[in-house]
C-alpha cells in the first residue's frame, strides 16, 4: 500500500462468508453424466456445460426447446414430495439449473416429471458429500483512500466505487444470472 499514487484507493472484499455446518445434515449431489441426465430427464436438443459441482447451463437453437426443458426441470420432484431442481432461464436460448436438493435422499427415491417420467434417482446422480460449511450472506470490505457506506450489498459495490471517483454509472436491472443471494457487505475502513 505503499507505493499507491495519491488519490488511488485500495479495495479488497469477499462476497460471501462461510458457517461450519457439520452434522447438520446438508448434502451434496452431482450427475453421474450431466449430458446423459437431462436426456434421461426428457430434455431434448439441448448441449449441456456443467458448471460447478450440481448445476449447469443447458444451451438450445430454438426458443421452443428452451422453454420445454425449462417446464420440464422445474416440474421435476422427487418421490419424498422434495423439489428437485432450481430451474432459470438467464437468456432465450439458455436454462440454468441446479439440484435444489440438500436432505439425505433414500436409496428407493425416483425423481417424478410433469412428462410421466419415474426414473431412480442415484441413477442419474450420486451423493458426493455431507457439507462441513455453507455460504452465508454477509462479507467484509476493507479498503482505505475511498468512501463507502458501512453496509451495502456485494453487487452495489462497482456503483459505489465509479461514484467516489465520479464516474457515473447507467441504471441496471436485476442480473439473474449473478449469486443467488446477495450478500451483506461491512465495510472496515484502515
Amino acid at each position: 500500500m505503499a507505493d499507491r499514487r495519491e488519490g488511488e484507493g485500495f479495495l479488497l472484499m469477499n462476497g460471501l462468508r462461510q458457517k461450519n455446518v457439520a452434522g447438520a445434515g446438508f448434502y451434496v449431489y452431482r450427475q453421474k453424466n450431466p449430458q446423459a441426465a437431462v436426456e434421461a430427464l426428457g430434455v431434448t436438443g439441448g448441449h449441456v456445460e456443467q458448471c460447478m459441482t450440481s448445476d449447469a447451463n443447458i444451451l438450445f437453437s430454438t426458443r421452443e426447446q428452451a422453454d420445454q426443458a425449462f417446464t420440464l426441470l422445474e416440474g421435476c420432484k422427487l418421490s419424498d414430495g422434495h423439489t428437485a431442481f432450481f430451474v432459470e432461464r438467464p437468456d432465450w436460448n439458455r436454462v440454468f439449473y441446479q439440484c435444489a436438493l440438500e436432505h439425505k435422499v433414500e436409496p428407493d427415491t425416483v425423481v417424478v416429471g410433469p412428462n410421466g417420467l419415474n426414473l431412480r434417482f442415484y441413477n442419474l446422480f450420486e451423493l458426493v458429500t455431507e457439507r462441513t460449511g455453507a455460504h452465508i450472506p454477509e462479507g467484509d470490505a476493507f479498503y482505505d483512500g475511498i468512501d463507502l457506506p458501512k453496509t451495502f450489498q456485494n453487487h452495489e459495490a462497482f456503483d459505489h466505487v465509479a461514484r467516489h471517483f465520479g464516474i457515473r454509472t447507467p441504471p441496471r436491472g436485476r442480473d439473474t444470472t449473478a449469486m443467488p443471494i446477495g450478500a451483506l457487505v461491512r465495510g472496515c475502513a484502515r
